[in-house]
């Protein structure tokens, strides 16, 4: 009858083996242990120096043995060729070894069971029990070692890319919310394309803009100093006030409280030092260059920033409500909020005019835009156009000093009711430069859209702010009708098209709640709590 365990090392190459031969090894099987004939490899790496440790652990690696009786020859050799198993990997480049399908890499693993991943160092087989380091995904914490059945593991990364993501693309919220993937990256990119569309013709009157391209005006987007498709100055800050809210809700995960509007002040100054300008110094909140925006080269372009937005940045102060650093209501106050209806934090009014607030400090400059984040945030939670508006108006009239912003939305939904969808309805409001004159054609346009181009191309195709009506039109009618619904001759050439998805999708990682999505978050270096 064999020995109930046995024991033996050799040492082959650079590699030291202690092997354990036993009769009733506990192996992991779900909540309980099993009790079965097994042998245990673990290698470690000699080393050399007075200064080193004689041998490096590398892994543990299990194997049961097989079912039939092995006599004491037979027995040895299948021990052999385990061991070799184990060894060849080590020995392989990574590249190689990848290509083997009975070999893991190093990298993150999931066994399917939420929320524990597991990490393995070096490679080994799929066959087999393995020791790894299991981590609670959620938390980052929990950290320890553990055996784990080598079958069941499949890599994260494969999980993100392939099944996991057309899971994550077809989730679909109960009821009639519209806080999809496909939804939050329509607002984000149509209104990209929309100012992208609009940035072009800007400065054109109706009557240049038909001159050269026919009655009904543009419908692709003009080239401006020999480039197409390029991201103005309202998309950049835009994108920041996206990072930024993603940004405080990590740091309010982390530590329980965050200011908001402060950690959205933070990304304004980033912004702000990637545009060549040097931070204010003292400043109202941190001014560090850092984060997944800031390395991207598209944004250091100056796309033309108002003095209003540079000559408040540069003060250093924090604009507020009730403590104002400017009296401007210009329409950048509320190009730039849309993100703000999208991050499922606090209320979206308030908190749309607070971030407004920061550079614009006219009522109506930042009651437009919690107004405007009202909106997105209203339609993201399943609400049709009209009654959108109403939500947003309700909360608008609660507001003091309201009374602009009111007047000017109530013409442009009552002028939506009788008018044409032509650019002459579309200039009875405005050209909008001021915010409220913006949000009102937006939601003329909006109003008359048959499908997101025809909305778009109204929006653009006036004597006035094209890229501001053309932007937020183009974030309300993404989030209505969703991605699918831009044209892909829009979508192709624009600039920074896959960091906006890169970016919708780690929003929607954050605020959906969708099953599963704080595994695979952006790493805290991306998007840090402050």
């Amino acid at each position: 009858m064999p020995l109930q365990k046995t024991t033996e090392t050799r040492e082959i190459g650079s590699y030291y083996i202690f092997i354990e031969q036993d009769q009733q090894m506990a192996l992991p099987l779900g909540e309980f242990n099993l009790l079965a004939p097994a042998v245990s490899f673990t290698i470690a790496r000699l080393s050399f120096g007075a200064e080193q440790p004689p041998a490096v652990r590398l892994f543990r690696h299990i194997f049961r043995f097989p079912e039939a009786r092995l006599n004491k020859a037979a027995r040895q050799r299948w021990v052999d060729d385990s061991l070799q198993r184990l060894l060849t990997p080590l020995d392989t480049p990574t590249s190689r070894a990848a290509e083997q399908p009975d070999i893991l890499t190093p990298g993150i693993y999931s066994d399917g069971a939420a929320p524990h991943l597991y990490l393995i160092e070096t490679p080994r087989p799929r066959e087999g029990y393995t020791e790894v380091l299991a981590f609670n995904a959620r938390s980052g914490g929990d950290i320890y070692r553990t055996l784990i059945n080598a079958a069941q593991l499949a890599p994260v990364a494969e999980l993100v890319s392939q099944r996991w993501q057309r899971e994550l693309n077809s989730y679909a919220p109960r009821g009639e919310s519209r806080y999809t993937f496909e939804h939050l990256a329509g607002c984000l990119l149509g209104g990209a394309v929309g100012d992208a569309l609009g940035a072009g013709l800007t400065r054109r009157s109706l009557g240049q803009i038909r001159a050269q391209f026919g009655p009904v005006g543009a419908d692709d987007y003009a080239p401006i100093d020999g480039k197409i498709a390029t991201l103005s100055w309202h998309s950049q800050m835009s994108l920041f006030t996206a990072e930024s809210l993603i940004r405080a809700k990590r740091r309010a995960d982390a530590k329980g409280i965050c200011d908001v509007v402060g950690v959205v002040l933070h990304g304004y100054y980033r912004w702000l030092a990637i545009q060549g300008e040097t931070p204010p110094n003292p400043a109202a909140a941190p001014t560090q260059a850092d984060g997944f925006l800031a390395g991207l080269a598209a944004l250091h372009a100056r796309r033309g920033p108002s003095q209003t937005v540079l000559t408040a940045l540069r003060s250093g102060q924090r604009g507020t409500i009730s403590q104002p650093i400017t009296q401007s209501k210009g329409a950048g106050a509320v190009a730039r909020i849309a993100p703000v209806g999208l991050a499922r934090m606090i209320e979206s009014f308030s908190l749309g005019a607070e971030i407004a607030a920061l550079t614009h400090g006219h009522a109506t400059g930042y009651l437009a835009a919690g107004c405007f984040a009202t909106l997105i945030r209203t339609i993201m939670d399943g609400a049709a156009l009209d009654a959108a508006l109403d939500a947003a108006e309700a909360e608008l009239r609660q507001a003091p000093r309201h009374e602009e912003c009111l007047s000017v939305l109530t013409r442009a939904r009552e002028l939506a009711a009788h008018a044409p969808a032509t650019a002459e309805s579309v200039e009875q409001l405005g050209h909008g430069a001021s915010a409220e004159e913006a949000l009102a054609i937006a939601v003329f346009c909006a109003l008359k859209a048959d499908h997101f181009a025809h909305g778009v191309g109204l929006a653009i195709n006036h004597s006035g702010s094209s890229d501001l009506t053309g932007a937020m039109t183009g974030q309300i009618l993404g989030a209505l009708f969703g991605k699918q619904q831009i044209p892909e001759r829009w979508l192709s050439p624009l600039e920074l098209r896959h960091e906006i998805e890169k970016l919708a999708g780690d929003m929607f990682l954050e605020f959906s709640g969708a099953p599963h999505t704080l595994w695979f978050a952006a790493e805290r270096e991306v998007y840090p709590g402050w």
